[in-house]
């Protein structure tokens, strides 16, 4: 009777480890969020002048497969967080973001943001009385957060990342860099060096935005800045056989906190024929949506 008993108790014992190692390795085989996405900041100034701007990105290499968010996430999701370590009086402007890309993910749901490796800009002032001299004396650092999803799951990460003072070739190879970056940031129609004009047209009693190209660019897409606005039907398309170019932006909106969506101010992202990812700040007219 002893030996059933203390045979049943090893049984147990045994099923028991097995469960708790099985356990175990499922939650170390699950990746951390802080292995599939790697932050760094770089800069191409190498020293600091009282009261002078200087640029700064923050690179966020994604691991394939995963992507993260841009500011305005879309139907889920959360966009990085930058939370800076400057010495007194320095401040750091507003997050420049690149032009996104769209992503549905299972259930129909539509994100917005990034994959492979993409860089928010800023720029840093130093505070009038700042010491002239080496950036290391400065000791910027940023604690930076972020939320990286694949189509299984989405993972919270975050890590504290400093400014390292580039030598001189690092210096041109983070220019460069920042050059490529600053690119990638929409900016207002009438500074794009792809963009003829931008103009409301009616067709019938609907309401649309029309943008001539100079040269016509594919992967069109548009994002709403707002994060409340719920766009239900949007086409985008381009006659890439007129002179020049036009794609024509129709959408349609449910109300924005029980008031018609009239005009929704977004960005339009596309990809030029060198395959470079650009974006233009545009405001569409809304069409209000049926039930």
């Amino acid at each position: 009777m002893n030996t059933a008993l203390s045979t049943m108790n090893t049984a147990i014992s045994i099923f028991a480890y097995t469960l708790a190692v099985t356990a175990a390795s499922l939650v170390f085989a699950q990746p951390s969020g802080n292995r599939l996405v790697t932050p760094s900041l770089l800069t191409d100034t190498p020293s600091v002048e009282p009261g002078k701007p200087f640029r700064v990105g923050i690179a966020l290499a994604v691991e394939p497969g995963y992507h993260i968010y841009w500011k305005n996430p879309g139907e889920s999701g959360q966009p990085p967080e930058v939370k800076w370590n400057l010495p007194q009086g320095y401040t750091a402007g507003e997050l420049q973001w690149p032009a996104p890309k769209k992503f549905m993910v299972p259930g129909a749901i539509f994100n917005f943001g990034y994959e492979d490796t993409i860089t928010l800009l800023t720029t840093i002032t130093p505070s009038p009385d700042a010491a002239s001299g080496d950036l290391t004396s400065a000791g910027i650092s940023a604690e930076v957060s972020w939320l990286v999803c694949n189509d299984d799951a989405c993972l919270p990460g975050e890590k504290s990342v400093a400014l390292t003072v580039p030598d001189s070739e690092s210096a041109k190879t983070n220019a460069k860099l920042l050059d490529e970056a600053q690119a990638s940031i929409p900016v207002a129609s009438n500074a794009s060096a792809d963009v003829l004009r931008v103009h409301d047209a009616a067709a019938s009693d609907t309401k649309q935005l029309k943008v001539e190209w100079k040269t016509a660019p594919s992967r069109i897409e548009f994002f709403p800045l707002d994060e409340n606005v719920k766009i239900k039907q949007m086409s985008v398309s381009t006659n890439k056989m007129s002179d020049p170019p036009v794609s024509t932006i129709e959408l349609f909106a449910a109300p924005v906190k029980g008031q018609p969506a009239e005009a929704i101010a977004g960005v339009l992202s596309y990809q030029t024929a060198e395959g470079q990812r650009r974006g233009v700040e545009v405001t569409v007219p809304a069409n209000p949506a049926s039930d």
